[in-house]
């Protein structure tokens, strides 16, 4: 299983360009914060953060088409977010702020949407339903044709360290497919990475669900 999974990782260059877009939002933020000064409320802060972070991410994918990246914005219910797509493999990436004290989200129904086909995509490179884990019960999703199944990766940032992680949410949301920090890729010698063959944007139609969502209330395994 580890071996497929790898293959549908992040490509350190992408890694890069994400990790060095929250490293930079966090700073334009420390510099935007010491400019306002304390206020009584404090209320905007959290926000800004993710607003200055996701801003940071975009503009790195933006001017460097190499990374066979696009960025759109959508909607669940009031809450806005980003999502880099991998136009050459069908790979979604969402940058969220993990929970405080917590290595894993709340299941939502936005993020079971993006998590929903992974299992499908991992058996479509060649995974045995036999090499899952034993806790899991797998359904299969809609068929939508060889090499449809797209892929949901979510990077994962606290907002007060410089822990940076990537994962793939199981369907169920109850675990992690994959977990692993890549805080080091800010420091990665691109000069070394062997580039994908760049598709144009204007190629690639995003058909994500943009309709009011709720979160769903579940019970999470303990780690």
């Amino acid at each position: 299983m580890e071996e497929i999974i790898k293959k549908c990782m992040l490509l350190g260059e992408q890694k890069k360009a994400i990790v060095e877009g929250v490293l930079q939002g966090k700073e334009r933020y420390k510099e935007v914060s010491t400019a306002i000064g304390k206020t009584i409320t404090n209320k905007s802060n959290p926000f800004l953060l993710y607003d200055l972070i996701n801003d940071e991410v975009k503009k790195n994918i933006d001017e460097n088409p190499g990374l066979n990246m696009i960025v759109d914005v959508k909607k669940a219910g009031h809450h806005p977010y980003i999502v880099c797509y991998d136009t050459v493999r069908n790979i979604f990436v969402l940058v969220l702020k993990l929970p405080p004290g917590k290595d894993i989200f709340k299941p939502s129904r936005y993020r079971g949407e993006f998590a929903s086909s992974n299992v499908d995509y991992l058996m479509e490179m060649g995974l045995e339903e036999n090499d899952l884990p034993e806790d899991y019960e797998h359904q299969f999703s809609l068929d939508l044709g060889e090499g449809m199944q797209p892929f949901g990766i979510i990077v994962g940032y606290d907002a007060k360290k410089d822990d940076i992680y990537e994962g793939a949410l199981r369907p169920d949301q109850q675990d992690w497919l994959y977990k692993e920090e890549i805080n080091e890729f800010a420091q990665l010698n691109t000069e070394t990475i062997e580039r994908l063959n760049p598709h144009s944007p204007n190629e690639i139609e995003l058909s994500l669900k943009t309709d009011a969502d709720e979160e769903i209330p579940l019970k999470l395994k303990k780690s």
